[in-house]
């Protein structure tokens, strides 16, 4: 029973927040990104001790004008993770969503996955571990990878980000306890 009622509300808020949220854009986010989550970059992650919670992040890369790029989302201290919900922003003037492809975390599929807004640049994610024990990865697994077609010009430099909007960001573990969340923002240089 529990488990029936904590994917009812996961997906509740989820599908709440996405229609809910449809009138703003992901232009004014990046102050929302920066206050919900404890840093936005990967080196201050790891010489800051006091940051505590889970750590998302995506390799740069470089491409050309036109090319498609699949990029890891990848972990860090995903310690007995139950449920989590967060977005993912772009600029779609830069950056053109293709897919999500490569799903490795147990229990994620397509569905797990809000893809409505995706030409106006950002994405919902909300997941749960149907199984109520959390799920623990070592520090560098991927989950998923998102596929883009970059449109930025040569010389530009588009960006992917985690945050709070259209969903917000909420971590859990198994105890029940809230986690916290932090992540780095993701840079595709145009050669």
């Amino acid at each position: 029973m529990k488990q029936i009622l904590g994917f009812a509300f996961m997906s509740f808020l989820f599908f709440v927040s996405c229609q809910s949220d449809a009138g703003n854009n992901t232009e004014n986010s990046s102050e929302t990104q920066q206050a919900e989550t404890a840093g936005t970059k990967e080196t201050e992650h790891k010489s800051n001790p006091e940051v505590k919670g889970v750590f998302f992040y995506m390799d740069d890369v470089e491409a050309d004008r036109g090319e498609t790029v699949c990029l890891d989302v990848k972990v860090k201290n995903f310690n007995q993770i139950e449920s989590n919900q967060y977005s993912v922003n772009w600029d779609p003037k830069e950056l053109e969503f293709v897919a999500i492809k490569n799903i490795q975390l147990k229990d994620m599929s397509q569905t797990n996955f809000g893809l409505q807004r995706t030409a106006e640049g950002n994405f919902a994610v909300s997941w749960f571990d149907p199984s109520l024990k959390g799920v623990t990865l070592p520090d560098g697994s991927p989950i998923y990878q998102v596929c883009f077609n970059v449109k930025a010009a040569s010389g530009a430099e588009a960006s992917v980000k985690f945050s709070g909007t259209p969903v917000s960001i909420e971590f859990s573990n198994a105890q029940g306890d809230l986690v916290g969340f932090s992540a780095r923002r993701t840079h595709v240089k145009v050669k």
